[in-house]
């Protein structure tokens, strides 16, 4: 009986060790896995230098570039396309009904500006002619009338009633001429052509139609003796004196481009000629064909050598919106993917830092994270230093 008591009592130590130890070995697995990522790796975490000998500093003589917190500029290269000025071109338009009696310009003429280009025989033209005859007529007759009437109301022998119907009667011929002066205004006539007009009566009725500018026809849409209505478009003149390109630029890239900056117009194959301009506005959506954003920019063409049709090149000077830290891609190492730098701390050390880059603006790089205005960091020889720094890392 007291034997097997004992059996028991030994039981139930033996089991309560073991359940101890069990836990035991829990709580140690429990603490190493909550243990921070910084201690399970003896390399994580430490900043390394790169310390150079006087006879190696004076060798690779290390050119260095202080970090300064600015506006970034950000070249943006857009295929472009020229096309006319649109204060630049004039199109032909037919006034009035008639019949095309003479054409005096075609497609590819360069015409001056008053210069004839067709004539239109016109019925309705004709109607134009003769009431300004008639109201010229009736305006020099009542005005003899009127100034008769004054001489008789002078001398007592008309009445005021009398003399103020006869103002009256001329006012209203007066008005009835200027209408008619102004209906041959609109279909072109000049005020010469117009009073040529009142002087000689008898000339045939053709409606001379007259170039508003000077520059190239560059559409003919009428022959000899084709009728025509009145707006009927019958050509165009373009002067290519100013002209308008208009680039196409990414969405991202047009966050860096604002109207007034910097714009550089150059043909594909010859780089050596270029035209200087400034952004005229900036469309604010997309075009439906291509999906980019829109820049309009005007050129003066010196010598004709820019062409409306013609693809071209445009480089804009943008910018970052606001100030940033850039530094020259010279100062700039990848490692593995992790972009890289080397900062000095002091004559002959150099830290080797990551840092975070935004994007590129041509020769240089804007800088994310990682970098602060003041710093000084190599810009050449970073190669040599990426060597060095395989053999003489100093650990802090």
């Amino acid at each position: 009986m007291r034997f097997l008591k004992m059996i028991k009592l030994l039981s139930l130590a033996l089991l309560v060790t073991i359940i101890s130890c069990g836990q035991n070995e829990t709580a140690v697995e429990k603490e190493v896995e909550t243990l921070p990522p910084s201690m399970r790796s003896d390399d994580e975490g430490l900043i390394n230098y790169v310390t150079l000998t006087n006879e190696q500093a004076e060798n690779l003589k290390i050119k260095t570039e202080v970090v300064q917190k600015s506006f970034a500029v950000y070249p943006i290269n857009a295929s472009a396309v020229v096309e006319p000025s649109p204060d630049h071109v004039s199109i032909i338009s037919a006034p009035i009904e008639g019949l095309i009696v003479k054409i005096y310009a075609h497609k590819g003429d360069p015409v001056k500006k008053g210069q004839v280009l067709l004539e239109l025989e016109s019925l309705e033209f004709a109607d134009l002619i003769a009431s300004l005859i008639r109201s010229s007529a009736e305006e020099k007759f009542r005005k003899n009338n009127f100034q008769r009437m004054q001489s008789l109301y002078d001398q007592k022998i008309k009445s005021r009633r009398e003399l103020e119907q006869s103002e009256n009667e001329y006012e209203r011929a007066r008005a009835s001429a200027r209408a008619s002066v102004a209906r041959l205004l609109a279909v072109g006539l000049t005020q010469k052509e117009i009073q040529a007009w009142q002087e000689d009566p008898d000339r045939h009725p053709h409606l001379a139609i007259r170039a508003d500018r000077s520059g190239w026809m560059t559409e003919h849409l009428v022959e000899h003796g084709q009728a025509v209505n009145r707006y009927d478009r019958m050509g165009m003149i373009v002067n290519t004196d100013k002209l308008l390109v208009k680039g196409y630029v990414s969405p991202e890239d047009a966050d860096f481009i604002d109207p007034e900056i910097d714009v550089t117009i150059s043909l594909r194959k010859s780089e050596n000629k270029q035209l200087k301009t400034k952004i005229h506005s900036i469309v604010p959506v997309l075009d439906e064909q291509n999906r980019s954003v829109v820049v309009n920019a005007f050129v003066t063409n010196p010598d004709s050598w820019l062409t409306p049709g013609r693809n071209v090149r445009m480089q804009i000077e943008g910018s970052t919106a606001e100030k940033v830290i850039h530094i020259s891609k010279n100062g700039l190492l990848i490692f593995g993917d992790q972009p890289t730098v080397f900062v000095k701390v002091s004559d002959n050390k150099f830290e080797q830092r990551p840092i975070k880059i935004a994007q590129d603006t041509g020769s240089r790089t804007v800088v994310y994270s990682g970098l602060t205005a003041g710093e000084e960091i190599a810009v050449s020889q970073v190669f040599s230093l990426k060597a060095l720094a395989k053999y003489t890392e100093e650990p802090e």
